[in-house]
């Protein structure tokens, strides 16, 4: 596998958000991923078992909380086979937000929760950008959006 990084973004107080692809293996349809903060590689804050293959690589994301503000956060992922094969990922890393941030609210937690491929709160403050907030494909709102 070539090397791959995943995204982090803190997007709320106190949060981070990790995202990367879906592996794929030629021998396996599905693949464990743990994700690691701060350099433990000894437990994961994070652990799904997703499938993928050549033409269908989903992203993954998982929203990390209960982070300090202003801290820097970083993170890896170890994808690992049924045969036990294992693949690490650099080291993605983002500042926590503190208090600029928009907060995740009782429903924004529940869709979240569901793992949502596409979440656009559209809560930007201002411009045409929105962001994805349930994975990385941020886009351009079209006129009549608000």
């Amino acid at each position: 596998m070539s090397s791959w990084t995943p995204t982090v973004t803190s997007r709320a107080p106190g949060t981070a958000q990790v995202s990367w692809q879906a592996a794929t293996d030629p021998d396996s349809g599905s693949l464990t991923y743990r994700v690691y903060r701060n350099g433990n590689t000894t437990t994961p804050v994070y652990e799904v078992t997703q499938g993928s293959n050549f033409y269908h690589r989903p992203t993954l994301t998982f929203v990390d909380t209960g982070l300090t503000a202003g801290q820097t956060s970083t993170y890896r992922v170890r994808v690992t086979d049924p045969d036990n094969n294992v693949s690490w990922s650099g080291n993605g890393s983002t500042s926590v937000l503190g208090s600029g941030g928009t907060p995740y609210g009782p429903y924004a937690r529940a869709v979240l929760g569901s793992k949502p491929t596409l979440y656009y709160r559209l809560n930007e403050a201002s411009g045409t950008s929105v962001q994805d907030w349930g994975g990385t494909d941020n886009g351009t709102a079209g006129s009549g959006v608000t």
